[in-house]
C-alpha cells in the first residue's frame, strides 16, 4: 500500500512540475509572438 502512495506522490510532483513548465512555455511563446507582431506593426508605420 505504501508503494502506491509513494507512486502517487511522485506522479503528483511530476504533474505539478509539468504544469509549471507548460505555463512558462506558454508565457514565453506569447511574449515572442507579441514582440514579432509589434515589430511588424512598427515596420508598417
Amino acid at each position: 500500500m505504501q508503494a502506491i502512495f509513494d507512486l502517487l506522490d511522485a506522479f503528483h510532483e511530476m504533474a505539478v512540475f509539468s504544469t509549471i513548465a507548460l505555463i512558462l512555455l506558454a508565457v514565453a511563446v506569447i511574449a515572442v509572438l507579441l514582440r514579432v507582431f509589434k515589430g511588424d506593426f512598427s515596420q508598417i508605420d
